[in-house]
């Protein structure tokens, strides 16, 4: 998928901040490794991962804000729902160890402190509680230290993790697209039907399951078009 690699490769070299030419990997391999493998690794360092794009071409999967819903989800279409939250035990930091291109390629650590509830940051003064990680391919300590910031940011604010089934025939969407999911267990969404009628001008639809709704409140409905998966 030439395309979507061009753009990934653009959007690294636009991160000036972590130098001239932006967010690079610069590997040595020293092992037996797979060039699967490799790739993976040179992927991960550009904040990617290895995907499939939907015409079967090797592609990247990036982790960035989207706005385009490409499919709408509810039990009338999956089954199997399920909601995982992780407590993570307290740390204060990562140690991030490193080949620092400036120190002749010697392995070198980063100390990325956490932020405590208050707002403020834990320091070398009082942080006692650290977590290791191994960021091979990176090469500046600049370029280690904001994707420690990413990971101690992902793991305060991404503690839950949801799942549900759903039937091949009823799959538009692929990993990494944006969805939308309505669902009783954690109240997303009042309820969800199919549409029977639509009324002149299409300013009321009939729809097969009650929506019970209360006065002086303001309430929006999304609908799961049928020609495709998309919502409107």
């Amino acid at each position: 998928d030439v395309d979507a690699i061009k753009d990934w490769a653009a959007a690294c070299v636009a991160e000036t901040d972590l130098g001239p030419s932006g967010r690079v990997c610069d590997l040595v391999i020293d092992r037996d490794s797979t060039t699967f493998e490799v790739l993976k690794t040179i992927a991960s360092v550009g904040r990617a991962a290895f995907a499939m794009s939907d015409t079967g071409r090797y592609s990247v999967l990036r982790d960035m804000a989207q706005t385009d819903v490409v499919q709408h989800f509810s039990p009338r279409n999956s089954w199997g729902f399920t909601s995982q939250k992780h407590f993570a035990d307290e740390t204060h930091g990562l140690k991030i160890r490193f080949m620092n291109s400036e120190s002749d390629y010697q392995e070198d650590e980063i100390v990325v402190y956490n932020k405590k509830p208050d707002g403020t940051y834990w320091s070398e003064a009082d942080a006692t509680i650290f977590e290791e990680m191994q960021f091979p391919g990176y090469p500046t300590a600049q370029q280690a230290y904001k994707d420690g910031r990413f990971h101690l940011g992902a793991f305060r604010l991404r503690p839950e993790r949801f799942a549900f089934e759903t039937d091949v025939e009823h799959l538009a969407c692929g990993r990494g697209s944006l969805i939308r999911v309505a669902h009783d267990a954690p109240m997303w969404g009042l309820g969800y039907g199919r549409v029977k009628s639509v009324g002149s001008g299409a300013l009321s639809v009939v729809l097969d399951e009650p929506m019970p709704m209360e006065l002086a409140k303001n309430y929006a409905v999304r609908f799961r078009l049928g020609t495709s998966g998309a919502t409107a």
